[in-house]
Order: structure tokens, then C-alpha cells, then sequence
């Protein structure tokens, strides 16, 4: 055997040994990423007439037609799509309200009134603001008179609704009380969600902060810092993770949003896509559009 063949089988080897490490190196990350962060849940993410059903555990996903949604959201009984209102009767959800308004959130129902949010129905600007609206007795008219904060969720418990006004660019969260009509302000801050429903809710008190607002006692417990959160999450109280928008870290642009798991045991990020590469997932570029479409079963 010439040297010119040792030569040429010794790079061979050395590549098939590099080729093997990457593999090798490449399922023991995947494996590790698995046991830190594998969801045992699904996401439903509703787009007008369909909707996308997504396992977490393995990343497999389906395509329903929405008229079938009601089979996998268990956890309201009414919800917006394509800018309407619906309302579950078995496991169908049908129209409730048809109007010309676009519904931003996720509607909340006290006794025989709907609240929502959305935009005049004739503001051609370029960035309306959004309202808290009220429909009774076949009327609609305003129930907060000042502009919200976009994509933020509005929240019920007992007579009460919470939401966040849009004051000079910083949010404020107020409590309605629709029976009295009074007002109140909770605190400063926005991206609201329920911790637990009726009692404490997640918020943005500024920029780079998540905080916990406890209902009972009026005071916050601050979570960290370093934390960015755009929008109001969808939080999945068994996982103990919010699904948010964040600034995307590795994108040229800015500012560049992007989807992704916050895992609060560990304060954590994981984005969406990374999530779903490392799940096998077949589709792996996801980035949710809109979080208020997006229910967490």
C-alpha cells in the first residue's frame, strides 16, 4: 500500500470520525433540549376558516375547518375570529354578534352585555386607536371613553372587567366596575394575562420586567428583569409557560418581533421555531401572528 492510499483513507476516517461526532453531538443536544423543555399540550391557533391544531409533545400538526374548533377549545366559551364574535353551543361555536367592527381581543360576556375591543369603524388612519365597546339591548356604544393599548387582552372576574388605557405610550391598567360604573386604576403596565383566574394576573410593569399583580392583596411580585414581552402572553398554568412575542435576537432587522415559549421555572426563552426544529417537526419557520387567536389547550 503506497502512501498516497494511507493517505487518502486516513482523511476518510478522520472525516467519517468527525461526520459520527456530529451526529452523535447533534442527538444528545436534541435529547437534552427534550428533557428540558418537551410540552406535553397543544396549540390551537385560530385563521378564519380554519384552524391549526399543533402537538407540543412531538411537534405533528392538523388542519380543521373552523367549524370543528369547538372539539379542541375547552377553555371559553366565546372567542373572536376574523374580526367576529362566537359563542359554543355543544362543540360548535357559532356568530353571536355580526357587526361592521373588526374585534381586536377576545370578547368577555357579563349577564346580557358584550364588551370588546375595537377600532371606530370609520378610522381610515394609518394606526387607530382601539376601544372598550359595549353591545346591550341591541345598541353599541363605548364603555371607556380613551384610547387602549393594541393587542392587549381584556379581563373579567365577578362584575369587574380589566384593561390597559393607552396614557402617552405607557399603559395603565384599570378595573370597570360595570355595575357601579366606577373606574379605578390597578397599576402601571401593560401585556396583561390571568395567572389564575379572578386572582392574579401576569403584566409588563416597563420595559424588560414581568411582575404578577395579586388582586387580593393589591401588591406585585416582580418575576425578573432582561424580559421581554410584547402583547398580552397565553399562558398555560400546568406547563407553568407563556407563549409571547419577544424581540427575535438574531434577525438583522429591527425591530424584529418573533414567537416564542417563556418558561418560568427556569426564565427562559425558547423560540417557537427552534421549539418545533427540536420536536421534528415538519414545519419549523411558525411564528404566530396573532396571540389573541391562539388558545392553549
Amino acid at each position: 500500500m503506497n502512501r498516497k492510499t494511507i493517505k487518502t483513507k486516513s482523511i476518510l476516517i478522520i472525516f467519517l470520525l468527525c461526520v459520527l461526532f456530529i451526529i452523535l453531538y447533534n442527538m444528545s443536544y436534541i435529547s437534552q433540549f427534550r428533557n428540558k423543555f418537551a410540552l406535553s399540550s397543544e396549540l390551537v391557533i385560530l385563521d378564519g376558516e380554519e384552524a391549526t391544531i399543533i402537538s407540543l409533545s412531538d411537534g405533528k400538526r392538523k388542519t380543521v375547518p373552523f367549524s370543528e374548533v369547538g372539539e379542541y377549545i375547552d377553555e371559553t366559551e366565546f372567542i373572536t375570529n376574523a374580526g367576529k364574535i362566537y359563542y359554543k353551543e355543544s362543540d360548535t361555536f357559532r356568530e353571536l354578534l355580526s357587526t361592521e367592527f373588526e374585534v381586536e381581543q377576545r370578547p368577555i360576556v357579563l349577564g346580557d352585555t358584550i364588551y370588546f375591543m375595537a377600532e371606530e369603524p370609520n378610522d381610515s388612519s394609518f394606526f387607530p386607536d382601539n376601544y372598550l365597546w359595549k353591545y346591550q339591548n341591541g345598541n353599541i356604544e363605548k364603555a371607556y371613553s380613551r384610547p387602549l393599548v393594541n393587542a392587549n387582552a381584556i379581563l373579567s372576574y365577578d362584575s369587574k372587567i380589566l384593561f390597559v388605557e393607552n396614557d402617552d405610550n405607557t399603559g395603565r391598567i384599570l378595573c370597570l366596575d360595570t355595575i357601579s360604573g366606577e373606574i379605578k386604576e390597578v397599576c402601571s403596565g401593560d401585556s396583561i394575562c390571568w395567572k389564575e383566574d379572578g386572582k392574579s394576573f401576569f403584566y409588563a410593569p416597563e420595559t424588560g420586567y414581568l411582575a404578577v399583580f395579586d388582586l387580593d392583596s393589591l401588591s406585585s411580585t416582580f418575576i425578573g428583569e432582561n424580559i421581554d414581552i410584547f402583547a398580552s402572553p397565553v399562558y398555560n398554568e400546568e406547563e407553568n409557560v407563556l407563549l409571547v412575542f419577544c424581540h427575535n435576537e438574531y434577525s438583522s432587522a429591527y425591530p424584529a418581533i418573533t414567537t416564542a415559549f417563556y418558561y418560568l421555572d427556569s426564565n427562559e426563552y425558547v423560540y417557537f421555531s427552534k421549539y418545533l426544529k427540536n420536536m421534528n417537526a415538519i414545519r419549523t419557520n411558525d411564528c404566530v401572528s396573532d396571540l389573541a387567536l391562539v388558545y392553549w389547550e
